[in-house]
């Protein structure tokens, strides 16, 4: 009688789908963590660079004298240290400024004013807002910004009371 040596036709068909069907598993899982890690990432830097725009601001309006609002832009406009501060919303893909296409992705810009500005000039403060609204009644400021990247958006709204 002959010993069988090897594996049956049947017990190696088992063992590759029980291999494939582990490696998916496997694959599925370490993908859906970097998805997750990254809207995690993502969130991080959206709520972080918002936080210190929101500080700056404060930090801005707690010594501002003149505080005015454009609303056409809704422009952030104040006087600082005898100089004009404007807070804005820019984006090369919207070079007339209408601020109504939610396809458009903005950077938040704090500029000097002198006689004139220079769309798209300044230090960029926070990237990807897609809305942002100044309002400023009763000597408060509220400002109120939503930023999106990739498929995570951050909300942000405060309210500020100036000093001046």
């Amino acid at each position: 009688m002959m010993k069988r040596r090897g594996f049956s036709l049947l017990e190696l068909i088992l063992v590759i789908v029980l291999t494939t069907v582990l490696t998916a598993s496997v694959v599925s899982v370490y993908l859906t963590s970097i998805k997750i890690w990254n809207a995690g990432e993502d969130r991080t830097g959206l709520r972080t660079s918002l936080a210190l725009s929101v500080d700056m601001i404060t930090q801005d309006l707690s010594n501002a004298t003149n505080i005015s609002l454009e609303n056409v832009d809704n422009s952030l406009y104040f006087n600082k240290d005898g100089l004009g501060y404007r807070w804005y919303l820019y984006s090369a893909d919207d070079p007339g400024q209408a601020y109504n296409n939610d396809n458009i992705s903005y950077d938040l810009i704090k500029t000097v004013v002198n006689d004139t500005y220079v769309y798209g000039m300044g230090t960029v403060w926070a990237t990807g807002i897609q809305r942002s609204v100044f309002a400023y009644a009763n000597n408060l400021v509220t400002v109120d910004m939503t930023a999106t990247k990739n498929s995570t958006i951050v909300h942000v709204r405060t309210k500020i009371r100036p000093r001046n």
